[in-house]
């Protein structure tokens, strides 16, 4: 196997990599298997090579130049009118609403998908009307590509208030596209960025539920409806028997859910009915839930989703036992979910039951969530923190010294070892988790009034955020910031609250813009909070220009390798669509910037991240690329996705998915897709790392 490891860009650089990628095997693995005919789609031919026409399109674009766009939308072309308006996802600008409208007449259905997918990313509800009238004419003329009917119902779901979503549950369509829109658009609807826009209603949740009865309805269609309930189980289930949605009771949502849960054929479709259960309160749901977490056969992320499910009931010693088995479990994903559902369920009778289990398992993160569980269970023996500290001390895991660091912040005794933590470590990593536990700390403590915290003790803490804020480390800053808007602070600095500001303002002055675009943005919002005024916008990030140059040189298979100390992950990246991303990712790679670096964090059954030269996921370089948002939707397991603080903030963090996120559609850009290696990605832990890159 032959790699580019660590080295300059330089002219030598470019015509080896285009030289190996003629060649077809010189820079692939030796044995690289044929990725599976279904995922054929994601090996993709370069449409950028030679033409520097649609090349100037995503310049004008990177450079948010969306007149310069806007003037390829009419071109007589149809490769550019497709790309100049999709590229408007990503540019988001709804003052070019009607030229997109105008497209979705255009007489090529790859224009009029495009024109459908970015008015969506709009996400404004002053487009529904438009939407509405536009798709309903289109559906009336009876000859209409169903493809862009999908995108445009799934664009009504994103702008819709009331009158929107009742227009997509009220459609009873028969093709299977058309239910596909439908169900996405209904998603779309109850999930929207802004909070205070998502609508839901019961005529949408009855026909998500119906979605799931039919036993061969479209796979698509039984994933985005399981994943509306998962996500918003709590709010649109009857909570109890007597409850019922235009007579559906709750009895009827479970042996839905339950069947999808037991019998689907897909997976992620189990995982996501089974998450959904958690709802529903009743002895017999709970023995169903111990049931799927102890089928043999069953993969590690129903499993989890069975575990979760059974930390939202009541307090109970079956759930427990039942839950306690899988602390040692071979996965470690499994182990971490199920110390972290019995830390939260811990209660004080618990206490010598999680010390046994501290004793029996060799996972860090679990044990750290097993004391957890104990400490906050602790009154005046304090066995467990002694523990804890004891592990903090010997411990040469600077990952295992943080989570420990968190645990001990459940029991207010421990406050003074964590700020002498924060105010003498030199290692950042455990300056910006001593500063993360003591907003644990004032969390859970400072409105608690049962506590008994003393005004000496919040002295303590409100100066413990003050020295975080001086420190001038960005994790620690931005932590700092955020737990200092709370109510019960303002009252600390109400006469105070000039210093504070001041303070405020000269720790933002010295943030290197855009590396530390996210601690300024925590630090703005505070400000905002004790003052009333308006956050300062930080100036446009400068956003890297696209290497044309190294992109010319990509073929059609596009494929790196992620060399990890757990084996190795084989992706295919999205040159087409995300061709900013793609060229900076390549760049780094290729200067061997990724090479050690960790993964830092890990959400079992949502994503693996990592790259960030800190390690704790408050780092970045010194550039930004903008978002780019496709046609694709993060409806499976083994994407790449670009971490963010926001829109056009993308920098080197990425993250890889462990099952389908559709929340994260549209908002995050998907740039590459595990074509071999996702036994790795399901076993990466806090502290694994990737070794190198290679092509």
């Amino acid at each position: 196997m032959k790699f580019l490891s660590s080295f300059i860009f330089s002219n030598s650089f470019f015509f080896i990599l285009l030289f190996s990628f003629l060649l077809g095997t010189a820079c692939t693995p030796d044995k690289m298997e044929e990725p599976p005919k279904d995922l054929e789609k994601f090996i993709k031919r370069n449409v950028f090579h030679s033409d520097t026409l649609l090349q100037k399109i995503y310049d004008a674009a990177n450079r948010r130049d969306a007149e310069t766009v806007a003037t390829f939308l009419s071109h007589p072309q149809e490769k550019y009118r497709k790309h100049a308006a999709l590229t408007f996802a990503s540019l988001q600008d709804s003052s070019f609403l009607m030229p997109l409208l105008e497209l979705l007449n255009d007489e090529k259905s790859s224009v009029r998908q495009a024109a459908a997918t970015s008015i969506g990313q709009f996400w404004a509800t002053s487009s529904e009307t438009l939407l509405l009238e536009k798709t309903t004419q289109l559906q009336a003329s009876g000859n209409y590509d169903v493809n862009v009917q999908q995108r445009l119902l799934e664009a009504i779901g994103k702008s819709a208030t009331q009158k929107g979503l009742q227009f997509l549950a009220l459609k009873n369509y028969e093709n299977d596209t058309l239910r596909v829109g439908q169900a996405i658009g209904i998603y779309r609807a109850a999930t929207k960025p802004k909070v205070n826009e998502r609508v839901i209603s019961d005529s949408a949740t009855l026909l998500m539920l119906d979605f799931l009865t039919p036993p061969k309805q479209n796979y698509t269609v039984r994933l985005m409806a399981s994943a509306y309930f998962a996500r918003l189980g709590d709010k649109i289930i009857p909570k109890t028997e007597a409850d019922s949605i235009q007579e559906k009771k709750q009895s009827d949502f479970f042996e839905i859910l339950k069947n999808k849960a037991d019998n689907d054929s897909q997976l992620f479709v189990r995982s996501n009915a089974t998450q959904a259960l958690g709802a529903i309160k009743t002895k017999e749901n709970e023995d169903f839930l111990i049931k799927i977490l102890n089928k043999t056969a069953e993969n590690y992320l129903v499993k989890i989703s069975a575990i979760r499910a059974l930390g939202q009931f009541d307090d109970s010693p079956k759930i427990k036992k039942a839950i306690g088995n899988y602390i040692n479990a071979k996965n470690p994903n499994l182990q971490i979910v199920a110390s972290e559902t019995l830390k939260n369920l811990a209660r004080l009778t618990d206490y010598k039951l999680y010390l046994e289990w501290i004793e029996k398992t060799n996972n860090y993160r679990t044990r750290a969530n097993l004391f957890a569980g104990a400490i906050k269970t602790e009154r005046k023996e304090n066995i467990a923190s002694q523990k804890a500290i004891s592990v903090l001390d010997s411990s040469q895991n600077v990952y295992e010294k943080m989570v420990l660091l968190q645990a001990l912040s459940e029991n207010l005794q421990n406050m003074d070892l964590i700020l002498d933590t924060l105010q003498t470590t030199q290692n950042h990593l455990l300056r910006t988790a001593a500063t993360e536990a003591i907003f644990n700390v004032s969390t859970k403590f400072l409105s608690n009034s049962a506590q008994n915290i003393s005004s000496k003790q919040k002295e303590q803490l409100s100066k413990g955020f003050e020295f975080a804020i001086k420190s001038g480390d960005v994790g620690a800053m931005a932590l700092a910031a955020n737990a200092l808007m709370n109510e019960d602070f303002k009252k600390i600095y109400k006469y105070k609250t000039s210093s504070l500001t001041k303070l405020l303002t000269e720790a933002r002055k010295k943030l290197e813009l855009p590396k530390e675009i996210e601690t300024y943005q925590e630090i703005s919002k505070t400000i905002e909070f004790y003052t009333g005024k308006t956050a300062q916008s930080p100036p446009p990030p400068p956003t890297k220009e696209i290497d044309w140059k190294l992109i010319n040189t990509l073929n059609a298979r596009n494929s790196i390798i992620l060399n990890t100390n757990k084996g190795e992950i084989i992706v295919s990246l999205f040159t087409e669509e995300a061709p900013a991303t793609v060229a900076s990712f390549v760049t780094l790679a290729g200067t061997g910037f990724f090479n050690q670096k960790k993964f830092h964090r890990v959400v079992p059954n949502f994503v693996v991240q990592g790259a960030d030269p800190r390690g704790d996921g408050w780092g970045g370089i010194d550039y930004t690329i903008r978002s780019e948002f496709s046609t694709f939707y993060y409806d499976d397991e083994g994407y790449l996705g670009m971490a963010s603080a926001g829109k056009d903030t993308e920098s080197c963090q990425f993250f890889i998915t462990h099952s389908p996120t559709p929340h994260l559609d549209g908002r995050y850009t998907i740039f590459g897709k595990v074509i071999n290696g996702m036994d790795v990605v399901h076993q990466l832990e806090v502290g694994d790392y990737i070794e190198m890159v290679s092509f």
